[in-house]
């Protein structure tokens, strides 16, 4: 593997003046030195507490199939960035230095140096731990000292069978939450870790936990304040089991999925707070890879260039990586360090304006990702996403056919940053960022494209159904989820495939405003109806899709602070 530094090429047109920026005082906290692996399935990744996984200087990377010693994922990183007063702040980085340290923090947004050492470690937890103490009472030091009081998910044995059922929901509690106070969890009264996957059929399944922060130190790589955030953070692994229609899908035996809750501490509200992740593929030979985004999927997509993988590393027969947000995403950008295009786009990002910009769909110096050519001042439209062409159909604008005429890209060492919905984090309040980072390996590389994407759409459903991850308690609820304040929604398409009009049901449990748009491959809005004010009640809408060129779209229902989506598929 090939570590990389980079110098900053040209200065962000959107840097904001950091004189006025003050945040939560660092805590001069040491750098995480915990690691641990997570390897429940044919996927193994070394994730380690500073904010980057796979990569803390050693070459250890994310293994598919495990065992092989072939890595598809070099190193993905969480980036986060948003503004206090006006001063932007940013948590990140690329290869270091780190600007996440172990621990929580309290309600000040502040970290000591105490915290941070006790909190540097990992809690990792088995099926086959839990059904071994329900057997024979034989814990591990894991799942006795599970921090359910710091977030740690947990769930109460109601009815004593040793499994999650239905009736015995995940709970997630903050510090100081009434009769838990800062004890962990209580195994003879019944109280389990909560893995993954509920209710789903048996199988290997495996969680680790960890808890972090942003303000146990300066802000080296970034060079902004703190923003004052504690992330709980949630990896999970299974073989997977199709013996039951409701049961998990085979595609996770080669996935790994991971919940980021990033909770504000700080007394300031974070305004336009994005997440994302800058991801460097190095699909097996790291020097032939090609790069695309999937918009209707949420998916930034490494595949190879060329239909041979070789090389030091080579796969031989190109496998396919997605890095899938499974609640959507605003968009996604390359970057690229070798061949052509490295002469015309620039480099990496290392400063919190550059990363701001990518977090945003922006290049390191401001200037709009546009469609064409290597999408860097290309004269096309601007756009959120980067090559979003279907290259299975070597469709314009994709590095298989990047100029409308079928001309391909030069394959090159690949790298990227896809974004989750921005929003504003008051003080107290929470962003959840659910991802999946899948591997598909066929007969060609197209075919492993292909694959890949059946795999995410079988992901996709059965975390939509709620067998993945719960349901998120932040400002962007899951379409299923009820309760005090928070809307319960449901959407519906028909028919699907459509050739001229498309009819949208849609139901809400209280008034509210809806907007429908319809979003091509290439992220732009096609059609749709203006935002109007309903009452609580079933609403039916119809879409004319009868001037749409064939292929995928995305309907997008926005409504209640809520944004649901389905996949159309337009037919000639």
């Amino acid at each position: 593997m090939l570590v990389r530094v980079f110098a900053l090429l040209v200065v962000s047109l959107l840097l904001a003046p950091r004189a006025a920026a003050q945040g939560p005082a660092p805590a001069g906290c040491d750098t995480g030195s915990a690691e641990v692996d997570l390897d429940a399935n044919e996927a193994r990744g070394t994730l380690y507490n500073i904010g980057n996984l796979f990569w803390r200087g050693a070459p250890r990377g994310y293994e598919v199939p495990w065992g092989s010693g072939l890595a598809p994922l070099f190193s993905m990183g969480l980036w986060k960035s948003g503004t206090v007063a006006g001063d932007l702040r940013v948590a990140g980085s690329t290869y270091g230095p780190w600007e996440f340290w172990p621990g929580p923090l309290d309600e000040a947004g502040t970290a000591t140096s105490a915290t941070c050492q006790t909190f540097d470690r990992f809690w990792k937890v088995s099926l086959d731990d839990i059904e071994r103490y329900n057997a024979q009472g034989l814990a591990t030091s894991a799942m006795r000292t599970w921090p359910i009081a710091y977030g740690a998910p947990f769930y109460t044995d109601a009815d004593g069978d040793g499994q999650q059922g239905p009736g015995e929901p995940t709970e997630s509690l903050d510090l100081g939450d009434p009769g838990y106070g800062e004890r962990s969890i209580d195994l003879e009264a019944g109280e389990r870790p909560a893995l993954p996957f509920a209710y789903a059929d048996r199988g290997s399944q495996q969680i680790i936990w960890w808890v972090m922060n942003d303000a146990g130190g300066d802000h080296d790589w970034s060079g902004t304040a703190p923003l004052g955030i504690e992330v709980r953070v949630t990896a999970a692994a299974s073989l997977g089991d199709g013996r039951q229609p409701e049961a998990l899908p085979s595609a996770l035996a080669t996935a790994t999925l991971y919940r980021y809750e990033i909770i504000n501490r700080s007394p300031d509200r974070i305004e336009d707070a994005l997440a994302g992740f800058f991801v460097d593929s190095d699909l097996g030979d790291y020097t032939d890879d090609y790069v695309h985004a999937d918009s209707a999927r949420s998916m930034l997509v490494f595949y190879n260039g060329d239909d041979n993988d070789e090389g030091g590393g080579g796969y031989g027969i190109p496998p396919a990586l997605g890095v899938d947000l499974l609640r959507g995403a605003t968009g996604a950008i390359h970057y690229t360090s070798s061949g052509p295009v490295a002469t015309q786009t620039p480099d990496d990002p290392d400063a919190a304006g550059p990363a701001n910009n990518g977090l945003h769909g922006l290049w390191t110096d401001g200037t709009p990702l546009t469609i064409g050519g290597d999408g860097y001042l290309s004269g096309g439209a601007p756009t959120r996403w980067t090559y979003p062409g279907d290259p299975i159909a070597e469709a314009f604008w994709s590095m298989d056919n990047v100029d409308g005429t079928g001309q391909a890209a030069t394959p090159a060492d690949q790298r990227g940053v896809i974004s989750g919905r921005p929003t504003d984090l008051g003080p107290g309040e929470r962003l959840t960022v659910d991802v999946a980072i899948l591997f598909a390996q066929a007969a060609d590389r197209l075919g492993s494209v292909a694959l890949l994407r059946e795999r995410s759409d079988a992901v996709q459903r059965a975390y939509d159904a709620g067998l993945l991850f719960p349901p998120a308690t932040d400002r962007f609820p899951n379409p299923a989820e009820t309760g005090p304040g928070r809307a319960n929604v449901a959407l519906a398409i028909a028919p699907n495939p459509v050739r001229d009009r498309i009819g949208v049901t849609y139901r809400l449990d209280s008034p509210s405003t809806v907007r429908l748009r319809v979003i091509d491959p290439l992220g732009r809005e096609v059609a749709g109806v203006a935002a109007v004010a309903v009452p609580a009640g079933e609403h039916r809408a119809t879409i004319d899709a009868s001037a749409l060129a064939a292929g995928v779209y995305v309907v997008v229902l926005d409504v209640g602070g809520q944004r649901l989506t389905r996949t159309m598929t337009v037919g000639r």
